[in-house]
């Protein structure tokens, strides 16, 4: 009963009480992650990988926003140690919850 109550509490921990969610950042962060400031990337990866873990649609808007390129960019140079780490587990975390969407799409059209 008590797992039950936390778990609810954590998966609104995104929103607040007038229902704002996160997601709506998105284009800010896009943006962020973009700038020449080299000191917006890594509050700005944070934030993003929060999106990700606490909002599970927010998938294709990270496709809309053309922020897995950028991501992908950052691997590929590994000057920055929490940006690479950040980008990368906000890849893996992607293709895990993309897996999800898949099997659950091909679930539904098997029935």
């Amino acid at each position: 009963m008590a797992e039950d109550s936390v778990r609810s509490s954590k998966d609104t921990l995104h929103t607040d009480s007038s229902g704002y969610s996160q997601l709506q950042n998105l284009t800010q962060l896009a943006v962020a992650i973009r700038s020449p400031d080299n000191n917006v990337h890594i509050p700005a990866l944070k934030s993003i990988l929060d999106i990700v873990i606490n909002e599970p649609q927010s998938i294709d808007a990270l496709y809309e926003n053309d922020i897995v390129n950028v991501l992908n960019k950052y691997i590929g140079s590994e000057e920055v140690e929490e940006s690479y780490v950040l980008s990368s587990t906000i890849l893996h975390v992607i293709g895990v919850r993309s897996k999800v969407i898949d099997s659950n799409i091909r679930a539904g059209t098997a029935t």
